[in-house]
């Protein structure tokens, strides 16, 4: 048997501005060196670029000049760097510049704060690449600071403490385009004398989203997700609102509803809709879900929204009403076959605050599913359920579902278990039919 040899490398990265160069021959490599990169400073000795794999030496093209403090090849203001390479070859020889688009720009390394990783305008965070050019959000250029302003006949939207700003143009802004950062919470109490209370608050979230959500859901486009989204946030700035009719975005969903059908009704029940069960009787073809060893139980569920506007599914009803029993949140599972048909569960525990805080909010819309009607493709059919929030508000000042008055209740598809988005608990009560 012949001897046998392992070879072990040692690769490691050399410092920006620094050539890698093979530290071994050929015949030490053979013998076991492992010395690799050699870093050196062969390029910066010749008054040439390195290229952007440190392997090669590069000149500058035209209209790049050569910076020897950094070792690279710098392009005006607004120009980005290109590696050109040899035809029908990796190896690259030349560093030109191009001119960025109009209103974008490259973000240069200086501009960063030390300590920083990123240059922050209009809510991005942008890392400095000679290689590209960042654009800014939409309706936004760069100015000569690299900070990102609204164009001309472009309005603001969104607050950079939240996310991405955007610039509106102003000749799609909203019908409803103003107070619309306040959001009007009412808090209720149970007891046997039901008595509300009521605050009102300039919420950054609100601010935050509004405007862009109320300009692309008005000026819709049917092809656009970005509009379909925008539509979802408004409805869900209507749920924060308590439905209040004179906030801004439940006003600006009523405009809106009037040139455009089904809208409202994502939102509300008629009183007269036919979704609504008044009587006693169930009317409507149901089979119930069995499970050996259990009661039969209803089957729900829930389509659930982030306040974004993304949908995020469909998934069963198990604990996500659990707001927060300290111990119980995770071992409990309110599963549908242990909600008999005909029976109410009530759940007593102590409650932290703080941990409930920390939740993310998302919206739902409650539904029940049909075992005995078959929709296309053999699917169960999912009957919206109705729900009954006592924080409904109608005019600002009147609580219909306060009422002793059934008949006035006003139902809903949306909801909200808590809203955690403007640092405050809004806990809504729901009642299941």
């Amino acid at each position: 048997m012949g001897n046998t040899r392992t070879l072990t490398f040692a690769v490691n990265d050399c410092a920006k501005g620094l050539l890698k160069e093979d530290a071994c021959s050929l015949q030490e490599l053979l013998e076991g060196c492992s010395e690799y990169p050699k870093c050196s400073e062969l390029c910066k000795d010749q008054g040439e670029a390195i290229s952007v794999d440190q392997e090669h030496c590069v000149q500058c093209g035209e209209l790049a000049t050569y910076d020897n403090s950094v070792a690279e090849c710098i392009c005006p203001i607004g120009w980005r760097r290109n590696e050109l390479f040899l035809r029908s070859s990796s190896t690259p020889f030349s560093h030109q510049c191009s001119p960025c688009p109009k209103g974008s720009t490259v973000i240069p390394s200086w501009i960063i704060p030390s300590g920083e990783r990123y240059h922050k305008t209009a809510g991005v965070e942008y890392t400095a690449d000679a290689f590209s050019c960042a654009s800014c959000p939409s309706g936004m250029e760069f100015d000569d600071e690299y900070q990102c302003q609204c164009k001309e006949n472009h309005i603001l939207s969104g607050e950079a403490a939240e996310g991405n700003q955007i610039c509106i143009d102003e000749t799609y802004m909203p019908t409803v385009s103003t107070a619309y950062s306040q959001v009007r919470f009412n808090f209720v109490s149970n007891g046997i004398n039901r008595s509300t209370k009521s605050t009102t608050v300039n919420s950054i979230v609100v601010s935050h989203f509004y405007l862009e959500a109320a300009s692309r859901c008005e000026y819709y486009k049917s092809n656009s997700q970005q509009h379909v989204n925008s539509c979802e946030k408004l409805l869900n700035l209507c749920v924060m609102s308590s439905y209040d009719q004179t906030s801004a975005p439940c006003k600006e969903l009523t405009i809106i509803a009037r040139s455009r059908d089904g809208l409202m009704e994502r939102l509300l029940y008629e009183k007269d809709n036919d979704d609504i069960i008044r009587d006693t009787t169930i009317k409507m073809k149901m089979a119930l879900r069995e499970k050996e060893g259990h009661e039969t139980g209803l089957d729900f569920r829930l389509a659930k929204y982030s306040m974004d506007g993304e949908f995020k599914g469909i998934e069963r009803l198990e604990n996500e009403f659990v707001s927060c029993i300290d111990g119980l949140s995770y071992a409990l599972s309110l599963h549908n076959n242990e909600i008999p048909f005909g029976r109410a569960l009530n759940i007593e525990g102590v409650c932290d605050l703080n941990e409930l805080a920390k939740r993310d909010t998302f919206f739902y819309e409650l539904y029940l599913v049909d075992k005995g009607t078959p929709c296309g493709d053999g699917d169960d059919c999912l009957i919206p359920v109705p729900v009954l929030t006592t924080s409904y508000t109608s005019d600002g000042n009147n609580f219909p579902n306060m009422s002793k008055d059934a008949s006035t209740s006003k139902f809903v598809r949306r909801f909200v278990l808590s809203d955690n988005l403007v640092r405050n608990q809004v806990i809504q009560s729901i009642l299941l039919p």
